[in-house]
């Protein structure tokens, strides 16, 4: 062992130097801490280099990250501008060949006001073909299709603001004409077929006429058979009393075949029989002037109430006219 002082050789057991007096102990002491400290500075060191690593290595993930992002962007851009752009062409593609197809079938199909007269033709035994006509541009209505290879004109009921929920097509070269509805206008249905329904929808209706008619002839024969037993000696007020259940019975009647009619009548007449409908309940409020729970004679009661029945059984014989 030597002094750290003066380098002077020592004894193993000594405590001063004999050359420089220095006490070994502290002399050892000292060395410790440097020793200490120098770990601690390579410590310090060590964790700084491992922390500036670390920053290196996050700052290059991060460049890569947006590098691969902004990459990533530029690519989804261009593909944008370029789907946008084939969009563009292929509209206008399309639009190219509409107006040459059209121009085609201008020269050698069949014209519009053709295929129009053709579908009335076609139609004019089931239905009122007054409003038919070929959709157009200002309407938003096609005028002119193309589906599975064939070109067809689009005819349309056009007479109100009423939506349009079906059309007929027609070949403009095999003048074959053809029903659609909005369920899928891709779906082309033989006029024949379509025609075919419409007749046994009429069956139907003939049916519901006759059911119709049938229940007026009951409440008519339960009228008499009242008139008969207040003839008989039935009291005004329960003569009164019958004539009003049976005026709500007409009533009822009067209701379901206005239900009906909404069901079956074509659109325009729709909106005709609504504005009469009110019409009629005005004229009969006006007839009565007067509510039969207000009266106090017993024969002015029985009068409203005859009234009542009358009236509103001759609007059920008018409107189940309407049912064809």
């Amino acid at each position: 062992m030597r002094c750290t002082t003066c380098k002077n050789r020592l004894d193993e057991d000594a405590k001063y130097c004999n050359n420089c007096g220095q006490d070994i102990n502290y002399t050892m002491i000292n060395k410790n801490e440097y020793m200490l400290k120098a770990i601690i500075i390579i410590l310090i060191i060590t964790i700084l280099s491992m922390t500036f690593t670390i920053l290196k290595i996050i700052e290059y993930m991060k460049t890569s990250e947006d590098n691969i992002s902004n990459s990533q962007k530029s690519q989804f851009i261009e593909e944008s501008s370029q789907e946008e752009q084939n969009q563009k062409n292929s509209q206008h593609i399309t639009n190219l060949v509409s107006t040459q197809r059209i121009e085609q079938i201008k020269d050698t199909h069949i014209s519009q006001e053709e295929a129009l007269e053709i579908c009335k033709q076609k139609l004019s035994n089931i239905m009122d073909t007054t409003y038919f006509n070929i959709g157009t541009d200002e309407s938003g209505l096609n005028s002119i299709i193309e589906l599975n290879g064939s070109t067809y004109y689009c005819v349309y009921i056009i007479n109100s603001d009423e939506d349009i929920d079906f059309r007929f097509c027609i070949d403009s070269i095999t003048k074959e004409v053809y029903y659609s509805n909005e369920d899928n206008f891709d779906i082309l249905i033989p006029i024949e077929e379509y025609i075919e329904e419409c007749k046994k929808e009429r069956n139907n209706l003939e049916y519901i006429k006759e059911e119709y008619l049938n229940r007026i002839y009951i409440i008519s024969n339960e009228e008499e058979s009242a008139l008969e037993k207040f003839n008989s000696g039935l009291s005004s007020k329960e003569y009164g009393d019958i004539l009003y259940s049976l005026y709500q019975k007409y009533d009822l009647v009067l209701n379901e075949i206005y239900n009906d009619l909404e069901i079956y009548l074509p659109s325009e007449k729709i909106k005709i029989l609504k504005d009469e409908k009110i019409k009629w309940i005005s004229e009969k409020e006006e007839k009565l002037n007067i509510e039969h729970s207000d009266l106090e004679d017993n024969l002015s009661y029985i009068e409203v109430n005859e009234m009542l029945c009358s009236l509103t059984k001759e609007r059920c014989y008018e409107l189940i006219e309407c049912i064809e």
